[in-house]
């Protein structure tokens, strides 16, 4: 039997997630099942990876389900550059108007550990990087996962 973990959100949304393989579906306050990527019927969790050794999101599990907080079908993601202590945040598509998201997170040095997950990284649809990245891992990665939507990210203001 499929473990289904619930979570109801303040807004009144009921999350469904269906543990064994990490796909869930969203019912509206109303009762109602959303259509997430055109369908009710449950989809993978996001799963957003950063890349690079700047970046600091020690506040979210590696690896694991987690929620985090959407406005407007946007997810709101919070990080650090090491540099700075100044929270940042990246709003990344998400086809709910649920208050909450679930998501799956992973934060990697560079490509060439990004690349030693294999398979794991297959299903992998936003990259995060910042504006170091070198250009030749940017092709590598778009050739590698052409599904990927991929956000580059300022280390400093202005």
């Amino acid at each position: 039997m499929d473990e289904i973990e619930e979570k109801k959100t303040p807004k009144g949304y009921i999350i469904r997630i269906v543990k064994d393989t990490m796909r869930f579906s969203i019912t509206n306050p109303a009762g109602l099942p959303e259509l997430i990527q055109g369908t009710p019927i449950p989809v993978p969790v996001p799963k957003v990876v950063f890349i690079g050794s700047n970046f600091d999101i020690a506040h979210f599990p590696h690896g694991e389900l987690t929620y985090i907080n959407s406005k407007e079908g946007k997810m709101i993601i919070s990080y650090q550059h090491n540099t700075s202590r100044d929270l940042k945040t990246i709003h990344i598509p998400i086809e709910t108007q649920s208050d909450i998201a679930p998501i799956v997170m992973y934060h990697f040095i560079d490509m060439k550990e990004f690349n030693s997950q294999g398979v794991l990284m297959a299903l992998i649809k936003h990259v995060v990087v910042d504006d170091s990245f070198p250009k030749n891992d940017m092709v590598a990665l778009k050739i590698r996962y052409p599904q990927v939507n991929v956000y580059i990210q300022k280390k400093k203001n202005g």
